[in-house]
Formats: C-alpha cells, sequence, structure tokens
C-alpha cells in the first residue's frame, strides 16, 4: 500500500500489484523490490487481440503516477493526422475533387453499394498520418483512377494556345 498526500492535506492510498514478471524485470534491472508490499497478480491468458505487442496486459508499462489514458497522448496515434490545420486542408482538396464532373460521373456509371474494395477507386483516408508526399501520391492516384473509370481525360489547366 502506498500512501501520499497531496496540496490539500488529503491524503490517499493505492494499491501497487506487479506481475510475476514485472517484478523479474525490476531484478534484472538491479532495481531490486520496491519499498511498499506488492500484490503479486495471476496470468490470465490474453490473446494478441488484446495485446498487440504480446505478452500480457498488465506488463505494460506507465510512468509512477500516470493512468494509461494520460500516457495514450504520450505515445501519438498513428493513425490521427496531427493538427485541425492538417485535417481542414486534406477534407478541402478531397472535397474539391468530388465536385468535378468526372467524380459525377463516375458515381453515375458505379453506384457506391456496387464498389468493389481493391478494384474501384477509393476516397484517401483523410485521417491517416502520412506525409505530404505520401498525401498527395495518394490524391494523384485517386484523381487518375476516377478519370480512368469515367472514360474522360483530364483538362489541361495550363495549356498554351
Amino acid at each position: 500500500m502506498m500512501t501520499s498526500v497531496d496540496a490539500n492535506g488529503t491524503t490517499t492510498s493505492k494499491t501497487i500489484s506487479l506481475s510475476q514478471s514485472a517484478i523479474d524485470d525490476l531484478l534484472s534491472l538491479g532495481l531490486g523490490m520496491p519499498s511498499e508490499p506488492v500484490q503479486q497478480q495471476q496470468h490470465q491468458s490474453t490473446s494478441l487481440l488484446d495485446n498487440p505487442r504480446g505478452g500480457h496486459a498488465s506488463d505494460s508499462w506507465t510512468p509512477a503516477g500516470a493512468t494509461t489514458s494520460d500516457t495514450s497522448s504520450l505515445r501519438g496515434n498513428p493513425y490521427l493526422p496531427k493538427g485541425n490545420i492538417l485535417f481542414a486542408r486534406r477534407s478541402k482538396e478531397i472535397a474539391k475533387t468530388k465536385e468535378k464532373p468526372v467524380y459525377t460521373r463516375y458515381c453515375n456509371i458505379l453506384p457506391k453499394i456496387d464498389r468493389v474494395k481493391g478494384i474501384h477507386p477509393a476516397t484517401p483516408n483523410k485521417y491517416t498520418n502520412c506525409s505530404r508526399r505520401s498525401w498527395d501520391m495518394q490524391m494523384r492516384i485517386w484523381k487518375k483512377s476516377l478519370y480512368l473509370w469515367a472514360g474522360d481525360e483530364p483538362m489541361e489547366e495550363h495549356s498554351i494556345v
């Protein structure tokens, strides 16, 4: 049991519980045993879906005094773009493409319900965390594939007459 006192003078008690593998890791690092009594947890079988990095969910390490929700922001999410500006820019690019006549023709030729993933053009995922160059390439491929399916060639915007 660990007891702490906050700035208001309120005392809180927490029970520290470590798995056997966490205790072994502490001993192998030469850190010794914690000074507070430790309750050992029984290992429960977990699948890789519960903890994709392997091992048990109880084996994950968090900084002292932090909860897992606090540390999730430290790691960063690889599936979300960083910042609202990036999200707005990507949304605007997708909206501009969907306003073009080629997208309307494509939707008339092939309704959304009839599309097959991997065969027909799919709108790039604007929530994906990727570089600017990668995003531009995804948009370029999507636009070219729309023109291929709609049976039209893209108009040259900067043609010299």
